[in-house]
């Protein structure tokens, strides 16, 4: 008892103040338009509710904390994380394999393996440009999270996470396919599962003209927003 009141008069004589509620911490990480691929420098990580919620979002994550005493906090509540997520991985793992052998499921072994490498790395880079690009929005608007959810949503669909595309309609799925977005999941995930290589190979170059396509167009956005762009303050 003596050892946390000590704590919270020490952080109060540093005019330390904590965020305390995940939702805030969610939404400030939302709005920065932080990413997967993001390395973010954290200073002063306090009592780590926006660290987790920035470990949930990018890439990598270094927190910088002087006080003594929340540093070790962040260290022992961040290892219990980690310990959970390598338990829940576990069973993952087991439950998937459990499921093979109840159902005696039929695992297909990986297929052409040198055209999905550079598909995938397109899809990675594809992925990467159009984000970039709605990131941009933030040239003429600070809402810019309502448009990358509806993004995110559109994505799901049109990209396969939900379900094949060769299960729709002939003329929806052809139409799908002329957009950027197959190439990001399911064309991919295709190509490994695919025992044809003819129809792959015309998929991989297809992915560079949408890798290029989405360049030049992100490129173009922040040519634009970087003309408009004005801010004001003291």
């Amino acid at each position: 008892m003596a050892t946390s009141k000590l704590k919270r008069s020490r952080g109060a004589r540093l005019g330390q103040h904590f965020l305390m509620h995940p939702r805030i911490a969610e939404r400030m990480v939302m709005v920065a338009g932080v990413e997967k691929g993001d390395v973010v420098l954290e200073i002063g990580p306090g009592k780590g509710m926006l660290t987790k919620a920035l470990l949930e979002r990018a890439g990598k994550v270094v927190a910088v904390e002087t006080d003594a005493a929340l540093f070790e906090g962040l260290r022992e509540r961040f290892a219990k994380e980690i310990a959970d997520k390598l338990v829940n991985l576990f069973f993952a793992i087991f439950e998937i394999l459990f499921l093979i052998w109840l159902f005696k499921l039929d695992v297909v072994p990986p297929q052409n393996l040198l055209l999905f490498l550079p598909i995938f790395i397109n899809s990675v880079l594809i992925s990467y440009f159009i984000n970039l690009s709605l990131s941009f929005v933030g040239f003429w608007t600070t809402e810019v999270w309502p448009i990358r959810f509806i993004f995110i949503v559109l994505l799901y669909f049109v990209a396969g996470s939900y379900f094949p595309l060769d299960i729709l309609p002939p003329a929806i799925y052809k139409m799908i396919l002329l957009t950027p977005f197959p190439y990001i999941f399911y064309l991919p995930a295709k190509i490994l599962t695919s025992h044809s290589a003819t129809q792959p190979f015309s998929n991989v170059l297809l992915s560079y003209f949408w890798l290029l396509a989405s360049y030049l167009f992100a490129r173009l956005v922040w040519k634009s927003g970087i003309k408009s762009f004005s801010f004001w303050g003291r």
